[in-house]
């Protein structure tokens, strides 16, 4: 008996099928300028943002010390009083709006994602786009210098900042980098959060921790939520809105109330008159038309009056409150739209049930 032994072929590594990648083409290395203005790395943005910082920092410092020479004696002349508020307006918008802030992001750019261990911040488009509208911001700024640049001081808090206060009408630099900047800060601070598959409010201590072990000097404070903190944000704002909602449609309520009271009980006292004419031959739609008609004509009459009186009364109380506006088309348009349906029902509604009876008993009515 002969065995025979089989031997099982061996695969090296060369026999391995391997993947092939076909690139149709090989993109160009960018220029550093391009590959910087571009880049969507948290790194890179991360330094641009400190880097601009420091440069209106420098700039900053620069209106503070015309500022120190303007006071460091008595009657100086070096700035006028204008030129003065317009230094002392640029260098604290300066350096609260375009160096404390962005020099925060820009750290938090840079170390965050290296301490968590993350690739790149949540959304790293929105955060290059949010460097993008701050240079943007102080661009539009320090451009008012060759106009006319605001005066009246970093808060700009009313009425320095209304036109009696401030004739040259720089104030309107203030306000594109506030939005800018604002909108640059609230577009940046989307990427700094945690996302997990459990409920949000479980992994809270959880996080705590790990920022513990990262850093103990690090302090977290009042963690919550996206959802609680935007609640938490608008909650004033909610209440003052849903209680004004709330009075102004007890408001109208009572007004179509009374208005619906009035008139139905104008209509059913000529229930007699309507009894008399339809046994005169009159038809129950003549009727009901004939008391429609004059009750539009009251609707439209006290509509007029009161529309003027509720302009001149929104007109009284922009007078006496900032930035509010008392003349808002779509309530006064609603509310007359509202109440004339309501005119309409009281005047038909009783109008229909008279002419329905029998004119003898309508006569009899009293």
């Amino acid at each position: 008996m002969s065995t025979t032994t089989t031997t099982a072929p061996t695969t090296t590594l060369k026999d391995l099928p391997r993947p092939q990648v076909v690139a149709h083409e090989v993109p160009r290395r960018r220029k550093a300028w391009i590959d910087w203005v571009t880049t969507v790395d948290h790194k890179k943005i991360g330094i641009m943002y400190m880097v601009t910082a420091f440069v209106f920092f420098l700039v900053g410092g620069i209106e503070a010390l015309l500022i120190r020479i303007q006071l460091g004696a008595p009657d100086n002349t070096f700035l006028t009083p204008e030129k003065y508020n317009q230094l002392f307006t640029m260098h604290g918008t300066t350096m609260i709006f375009l160096f404390v802030v962005p020099m925060m992001a820009g750290l938090g750019n840079y170390f965050v994602p290296l301490m968590i261990g993350a690739r790149d911040m949540a959304f790293p488009k929105l955060n290059a786009l949010s460097f993008w509208l701050l240079l943007a911001g102080g661009v539009v700024f320090y451009g008012s210098l060759f106009f006319n640049p605001p005066e009246c001081g970093w808060t700009c808090y009313a009425p320095l900042s209304e036109h009696a206060y401030t004739p040259t009408g720089g104030t309107g630099a203030w306000i594109y980098l506030i939005h800018l900047t604002g909108l640059s800060s609230l577009i940046g601070s989307i990427n700094f959060y945690v996302r997990a598959s459990l409920e949000p409010d479980q992994m809270i201590p959880t996080v705590i921790k790990v920022v513990a072990r990262l850093d103990p000097n690090l302090p977290v404070e009042s963690p919550k939520t996206m959802l609680r903190q935007i609640n938490d944000n608008v909650f004033l704002d909610r209440m003052i809105s849903v209680l004004s909602a709330a009075f102004a449609g007890l408001a109208t309520l009572l007004a179509a109330v009374g208005l619906y009271g009035v008139l139905a009980y104008t209509v059913a006292q000529r229930t007699r008159e309507i009894g008399l004419r339809m046994a005169l031959g009159a038809a129950p739609e003549r009727v009901r038309a004939m008391v429609l008609r004059q009750v539009i004509w009251m609707t439209l009459i006290g509509g007029v009056v009161g529309l003027a009186t509720a302009a001149a009364l929104g007109r009284l109380a922009e007078s006496m409150l900032f930035e509010l506006k008392g003349r808002d088309p779509l309530v006064l348009g609603g509310a007359a739209i509202a109440l004339t349906c309501v005119a309409l029902a009281a005047g038909f509604i009783p109008a229909h049930r008279a002419s329905k009876i029998d004119p003898m008993r309508a006569l009899r009515y009293e």
